[in-house]
């Protein structure tokens, strides 16, 4: 073997080891973070310990505090984590030119449903964003993205003529707070309620309040 094969063996190796470092440090914090959410979920954010997240993660407790150096931080990942903004943006691709009447129920069941799978650690990081700004503004943030995501939509067909004339952000917002509003209530009713709560919502927002003559 020349110098410069037994050189590039061992940058092979080297990059090989370095490689298998950081897929065991992803693992390690994707497991943190699954901990996490279920700890979360079933004891609350002040409540869920950072030993009972490690314990559940099967890693030392010190170790986390090498990923996260905070709770709050573990619960911004968490948030980072939501499911919620690229399932809007498949389904949105999905949807091309379909009309907004057949698309819109579509994607607020896809909603829905997103939100009844989130809901128990949504309900935490809601309760967690009262006490801590830095948890308010991240899940502020989202909204925004998902607001301006949906504007953009609005607008395309606002300019084919299909939508009336109103400010797609309008419209955008409307819908981001109908449907976030659903994950209290729908807390305490069966998914049949639900569902129907989620229909008539939509209905009063394609078609408005006032009688047409």
């Amino acid at each position: 073997m020349t110098g410069s094969e037994a050189v590039g063996v061992v940058a092979t190796e080297t990059d090989g080891r370095k490689l298998r470092a950081a897929e065991r440090r992803e693992e390690t914090r994707e497991r943190l973070l699954a901990a996490a959410v279920a700890v979360f979920a079933e004891q609350g954010f002040q409540a869920g310990t950072t030993k009972a997240i490690t314990q559940r993660a099967g890693v030392a407790e010190g170790l986390l505090f090498h990923y996260f150096p905070t709770k709050t931080d573990l619960l911004l990942a968490v948030l980072a984590r939501d499911p919620l903004q690229p399932a809007v943006e498949r389904l949105l691709a999905e949807l091309g030119e379909q009309p907004v009447a057949e698309a819109l129920p579509r994607m607020a069941r896809e909603w829905l449903r997103v939100l009844r799978g989130q809901q128990p650690i949504g309900l935490v990081l809601l309760q967690a964003a009262h006490a801590d700004p830095q948890i308010q503004a991240a899940i502020g943030a989202s909204l925004q993205a998902l607001t301006a995501l949906l504007a953009g939509y609005f607008a395309r067909h606002a300019a084919t003529g299909e939508l009336r004339a109103v400010a797609p952000e309008a419209a955008a917002h409307l819908l981001v707070q109908a449907l976030c509003g659903l994950a209290f209530p729908c807390a305490a009713l069966s998914a049949t309620d639900c569902e129907r709560l989620l229909e008539q919502q939509v209905d009063l927002l394609l078609r408005g309040l006032l009688r047409r003559e």
